[in-house]
């Protein structure tokens, strides 16, 4: 019995530490403070201090707004209703796909982080009641909001249309559109998550994992650390050191 838990570990941990490197499919060369992703058209958007860039097969698109200050974070979640948060003047500012303005959000106390929810509806964290919310920017009022998250480190917030995900530092925290909370994903070391097809993906300084009922390791690519990552359908975008990489989750 002891023999075969023996070998059960070898070869379970053998699994784990002979994944090999990735290489990637392209490198391209890609000059800003934050990449923030690509959309199915494979437009390539971004951002530096005030000005944000969408960088299409033929043309640069650029939106800044100078009564803000720096960008905070976008998120092209519905690249039809961009949502760009200036962290310092609690605004969130609505483009559309042509990075004309669409809507001006004036929030009235202080937020850590703003993301795309369903319809004319934001994802919020606030600063003051640690708390998620639902919030209708036509109405200007929250539409639902969670209970208060005292005892946390909120890292980052990211969303869908009907669920919100806190980044911490013992995992993810998961809410519905109600922002009820559902359950924690037990993650470690994060660098990154993303949403893509209701799927969670979750990287380490050197891999990347899909979070489902069990943890499946989808890459290592080869590079010695990234800061953040994207995934858009099969296909994986890392941003590192002004170099934009392009993996494939395809197994080969």
């Amino acid at each position: 019995m002891k023999n075969s838990l023996f070998y059960l570990f070898f070869w379970f941990t053998l699994g784990m530490f002979s994944q090999s490197k990735e290489s990637p499919k392209n490198v391209s060369k890609l000059n800003t403070d934050h990449f923030v992703g690509c959309d199915y058209n494979m437009d390539l958007y971004y951002f530096t201090g005030t000005v944000f860039t969408k960088k299409t097969k033929e043309r640069e698109l650029n939106y800044s707004n100078f009564l803000y200050g720096d960008i905070t974070s976008i998120d092209i979640t519905n690249p039809l209703k961009i949502v760009v948060f200036y962290r310092d003047f609690n605004v969130v500012v609505i483009l559309d796909s042509q990075l004309n303005e669409l809507e001006v959000v004036q929030i009235p106390y202080d937020i850590l982080f703003a993301s795309k929810g369903a319809a004319n509806h934001i994802w919020l964290f606030t600063t003051n009641t640690r708390t998620i919310e639902n919030y209708n920017f036509k109405t200007k009022t929250v539409a639902s909001k969670s209970q208060p998250l005292k005892n946390i480190s909120a890292k980052k917030l990211r969303s869908t249309e009907n669920y919100a995900y806190l980044q911490t530092e013992n995992g993810i925290l998961v809410f519905d559109y109600l922002s009820n909370y559902i359950e924690t994903k037990e993650a470690t070391n994060l660098v990154d998550f993303q949403i893509s097809n209701r799927k969670l993906f979750t990287a380490t300084k050197d891999s990347i994992f899909k979070l489902s009922s069990e943890k499946e390791f989808i890459i290592a690519p080869d590079l010695e650390s990234f800061d953040n990552f994207y995934m858009n359908n099969k296909y994986i975008y890392i941003y590192q050191e002004s170099q934009l990489y392009l993996f494939s989750t395809e197994k080969k």
